[in-house]
Order: C-alpha cells, then structure tokens, then sequence
C-alpha cells in the first residue's frame, strides 16, 4: 500500500521573520530614496543660492558703472547744497517744490510700505533695512529680465506678466531713476500657491528689488505691487551697502555732483542657507539730468570729469544723453505735520 507523503507548511515564525525582513527592505529602499529627495532639494536649493548671488553681483556691477551726477557748478547742485539741511531726510518726504532731489541716496528706509509689507509677511521689526536710490544712464537690469528668473522667484507676479501688456508699459531710455529695495520674502505676491517660506524656520528672507521712479507717486508704491518692479535675489538674511567716504565706510550716503561721488561701493550678502559674498564696486559715473526733469531739465549732454565725454571717477564712463521723458518731478519738499506723525 503505497501512502501519500504530506507537504511540510511555513511555520509562524518563519512567516513573521520573512515579513518582518521584507519590511526593513522596503523601509531602507524608502530611506535612500528620501536621502536622495532631500540631498536634490539641498543641491537644488544651493544653485539658486549661487545664480541669486551671480546676479545680484552682476546688476550691481552695472549700477555702479553707470551712474549719472549733476555738475557741480550747475544751479540743481547749488540749490540742493543751500536747502539740504532744512528738507528732512528719508524716503518720500524730499519733494520740496525747487530743490532738486539727491543722484544717489543710500539711507534706511523708513517707508509706509515698507511696514505694511512687513505686517503682511508677519515679520517682526529688527534692524535697519536699506534702500539705494540711483540715477542711472540706463535701466540696470533688460526689460523682459523677470520673465527668465528661475526658483522661487519664477511664481512672482512680476515674472508672469503677459506678453501682450508690453505695448501698454513704459519703455524706459536715457537717463532713468529707479531704487533698490529690501521687502520679506513672504511679501511677494506669487503665481502659485507652493509654499516658499519654511514655517519651520525662524530666520527671515529678504529679497532684493529694483524699481524705477517715474514720478512721484512712484515713491509710495510698493515693489511687491508694482508690475514694474523686478525681484534680483531672494533668501537673504543681510543685505547692506557701504560707501567708501575719505577713507572710512558709511551706510548713508548723498550724493548730488561730482565732488560726492565716492571712489567705491561696498556691498556684503549673505543668504539662509549659509552662502556669503562681500564685493567691492568701482565707482563709475557721466554728467546728466535726472531722467525724470522732462524737457528743459538741466545737466542734458554727456560731459564728464575732464569734458571729453570719456571718463569719470574711478574709470571710464560715457556720457548720459539728453532725457525727453515725461512724468512729475521728484523733488524735495518740507516736511508737514502730516508727515511728522
């Protein structure tokens, strides 16, 4: 009698261990894919960090190479010099009727928009934020430039404007006023709704804007509103300007003629991921108007230092063309009570 011989089953135990080695498997598969995740992210995140910074070098270089002053013997220097000391300083209260508003003002900006921006990312107060405000020869930075930016800043409104509003914006030529601003990170009005700002994270992120003025109301426009407006590097945790005056560094500076002119700039930035840059600026400049006097406005031409048309201090610069623009004139003007509280 031949009888059948009975298969032999898995025991429980060896069950829960072949489950239990082929959970870890898994988990470790999960983990070096995660690994790999977050060291993409870090990668990612340090280019950004290094292209923030190429570019910020990049456009503050041409800003200090093109720099348009007035002559120091014309009247816009004389008039600026007598009324400098009664026009309170800071931001939108130089617009005295007659007396002409500085080519160069680094200063802390002490802005209505600024503290709006600031309660609306709620960022608490801490330093002094700076703004530079430059007469340039022309725009520093291409006009279509927000529409190439990469990272974060590539959800800012400013750099998903329509191609067919171009028609509708301002073409800026010759001689142009614009300023350098500092808003939080989390200000910036974006596209998308993928978070940029780590909740985690306590530390604040700045980012830096150009802006031109075209007339005054210019002046009370934040940059985060402006279609205009376009954002140069964001994640910076210092972001501060030096000029090199009579051989000592000054984070205020007025500069109207020639004869103020510092022969370098200074400019330290450091981003929240650890990245640091300190530069040093050749001061370049032309002899012009403002570009926003309109016609008649003095300065027009492009003398420069020696009136060739062909230098300036600290290197060669070519000499500003005359400006046609229209728009209202930023001027200084006394200060009110108003503008008092």
């Amino acid at each position: 009698m031949s009888g059948r011989r009975s298969a032999r089953g898995f025991t429980l135990l060896e069950t829960l261990l072949a489950a239990s080695l082929g959970a870890a498997l898994v988990l470790m598969v999960v983990g070096v894919m995660g690994f790999m995740d977050r060291a993409e992210a870090r990668q990612a995140a340090r280019i950004e960090e290094m292209d923030n910074l190429a570019r910020v070098q990049r456009v503050m270089s041409r800003t200090f190479a093109m720099l348009v002053v007035a002559d120091p013997n014309s009247s816009s220097s004389f008039r600026s010099a007598v009324n400098r000391d009664a026009v309170r300083r800071g931001g939108e209260t130089l617009k005295a009727e007659g007396v002409p508003r500085e080519r160069v003002i680094l200063e802390a900006d002490e802005s209505r928009t600024l503290d709006v921006a600031m309660r609306r990312a709620k960022v608490a107060g801490g330093g002094a934020v700076q703004r530079l405000e430059v007469v340039l020869d022309r725009p520093p930075v291409p006009r279509n430039f927000a529409r190439g930016l990469t990272g974060s800043l590539a959800d800012s409104v400013q750099a998903n404007l329509d191609e067919r509003d171009d028609e509708f914006r301002p073409v800026l030529s010759g001689p142009v006023r614009g300023v350098f601003e500092l808003r939080p990170d989390a200000a910036t009005r974006r596209m998308g709704s993928r978070p940029v700002v780590n909740p985690d994270d306590p530390r604040v992120g700045w980012t830096l804007w150009w802006r031109p003025l075209v007339d005054d109301r210019s002046l009370d426009v934040d940059p985060t509103d402006d279609a205009e407006a376009v954002p140069i590097a964001s994640g910076l945790t210092v972001c501060t300007w030096r000029a090199f005056i009579k051989k000592e560094r000054s984070e205020t500076l007025r500069v109207m003629s020639t004869l103020e002119v510092p022969a370098y700039m200074e400019m330290e930035v450091r981003t929240l991921g650890g990245q640091h840059a300190n530069w040093m600026f050749e001061v370049q400049w032309s002899i012009g108007d403002d570009g926003t006097e309109g016609e008649g406005g003095e300065g027009k031409g492009g003398a420069t230092a020696d009136g060739s048309g062909a230098g300036g201090r600290g290197g060669a610069a070519g000499g500003a063309g005359t400006n046609q623009g229209s728009g209202g004139r930023l001027r200084a003007r006394e200060s009110t009570a108003e503008d008092r509280r």
